[in-house]
């Protein structure tokens, strides 16, 4: 029997492949145990090694921890921000009256498409037509358990209302929304807020490219907090222009550990979804229209209550779910009715 076995049973909870690998290299270092490169292979499809057999399966592509790959993720960010402040800058210049108004100036709302942009052309270039397929079809990926679906839809309006009513009954006021008096717009708003107010132009990039990078190296939390954070900072020039909805409405300070805290419920959708971008679109879309429905904002404090419902949460999440992957239990084996089950997928062959 392999050396390894024991390992690999410790650590049999493990489903996505790239998780799976860079999990066992940490824990190989941290035993002082070498591995056998077959392993690597074994890992990412079906093989042995050993008297070990392993099998995995996973709708999220297997990212290798390389230097190579380390790098792309690098590039990836530089071209999401150098797209994206390309006419986001401009265009708050502009609006604070430094600069004159141009063409460029009005193309603000193109900046938006920066992350889309970035995983497009370096999936083109890296892994040509075969990989944007596997990642445009990932937005249509629904193979996950069925209860997710109430994350889904329901995860953030939750969160919303609940501060949204912390805010009115300690400020004694109500704000108001078109969509209390027209509920029929939600429809519209709907799509509107799906394909032009940063689902569709940035989970592509966000979720789609950048996060199983990201964990293949670090784990999900901390995927979760380098990610948050730089998808914070990217909207900085949305601070810059006055009167900017959300962004004039909420301080820098609070804007960003909010982001973050939303990064690690958004990881948590993702790895249970087997990196679902439909369900990444989907959260997203919830997400922003919630913000537009219950105007929370509006309120005095409303962006504290904001950050403290999202805080909580989010440290509910890593406490209770494991910090490493956010997964209590893990496997990708499909059941008969075509869902994927939580199951270890760890078999030992016969010697």
């Amino acid at each position: 029997m392999s050396p390894l076995y024991p390992l690999l049973l410790q650590i049999k909870s493990v489903c996505h492949g790239q998780w799976l690998f860079s999990l066992i290299s940490r824990e190989c270092h941290k035993r002082k145990i070498s591995y056998p490169e077959t392993l690597k292979q074994a890992l990412y499809g079906q093989g042995e090694t050993g008297s070990v057999t392993i099998k995995t399966q996973t709708m999220a592509p297997p990212i290798q921890t390389t230097t190579i790959e380390s790098k792309r993720l690098v590039t990836f960010f530089l071209i999401a921000f150098i797209f994206t402040w390309l006419f986001w800058m401009p265009d708050a210049l502009s609006k604070m009256g430094i600069i004159p108004a141009s063409p460029l100036t009005g193309l603000g709302f193109l900046g938006a498409f920066g992350p889309l942009i970035a995983a497009i052309t370096l999936t083109a270039i890296h892994e040509k037509k075969a990989g944007l397929v596997a990642l445009f079809r990932r937005a249509i990926d629904h193979h996950f358990k069925k209860q997710w679906w109430f994350s889904i839809i329901l995860l953030f309006p939750a969160l919303v209302i609940l501060a949204f009513l912390l805010a009115v009954t300690t400020e004694g006021a109500v704000p108001s929304s078109q969509v209390f008096s027209e509920p029929w717009i939600l429809f519209p708003a709907f799509f509107s807020v799906l394909f032009l107010s940063g689902p569709f132009e940035e989970e592509f990039g966000w979720r789609g490219y950048a996060l199983p990078r990201l964990q293949a190296k670090f784990s999900a939390l901390s995927s979760s907090l380098i990610l948050g954070f730089i998808w914070a900072i990217w909207h900085i020039p949305q601070f810059l222009i006055p009167n900017n909805g959300m962004f004039y409405k909420t301080p820098i300070w609070t804007f960003i550990p909010t982001v973050i805290a939303a990064t690690i419920l958004f990881t948590w959708v993702y790895n249970n979804t087997h990196g679902s971008l439909l369900s990444m679109l989907l959260l997203h879309t919830t997400f922003n229209l919630s913000m537009f429905t219950f105007p929370v904002l509006d309120t005095n404090f409303g962006f504290l209550y904001v950050l403290g419902v999202f805080s909580i949460v989010a440290l509910l999440v890593t406490v209770m779910f494991n910090p490493l992957e956010f997964r209590r239990n893990a496997s990708s084996n499909p059941d008969e009715s075509g869902q994927y089950q939580h199951d270890s997928n760890l078999h030992e062959s016969t010697t």
